[in-house]
């Protein structure tokens, strides 16, 4: 039976990768490019609602952290996660717009300018879980 080795990295591309890793746990900022759409509805030929999605542009989001927590409405309790990134600011920018990137949807519900850097605005974004 012949024996196969593996190949390992080199010990400078480990401590790439380890500087990436604790790059991240430190807080770095980490910039997406997202999508960003807006949500049409339209009515079935049964009365039904569909929506679909027309684009708008895309964006370089510079993302916050990450938070969950619980919203109860009509009695119903379900899990929210909120967002808030920092992006050039662009006019077409505006709440109700949907942010795509990463495989999820996030629903634009703030657009306000950023006293730390001018030109830049930040949006909260959220999705239901």
């Amino acid at each position: 039976m012949k024996e196969t080795k593996t190949a390992s990295a080199s010990p400078e591309a480990r401590a790439a990768g380890r500087g990436v890793d604790r790059a991240l746990s430190r807080g770095a900022a980490l910039k997406v490019i997202a999508s960003l759409v807006r949500p049409v509805e339209a009515e079935t030929p049964y009365g039904g609602r569909v929506v679909s999605y027309e684009p708008v542009g895309s964006l370089w989001l510079s993302l916050g952290a990450r938070r969950r927590r619980e919203r109860t409405e009509a009695g119903v309790t379900r899990g929210v996660e909120t967002l808030s990134a920092t992006v050039r600011a662009d006019p077409r920018l505006a709440e109700g717009l949907v942010v795509r990137f990463g495989g999820a949807d996030w629903g634009v519900v703030g657009v306000e300018a950023d006293s730390k850097a001018a030109g830049r605005v930040r949006l909260n974004l959220e999705r239901a879980r």
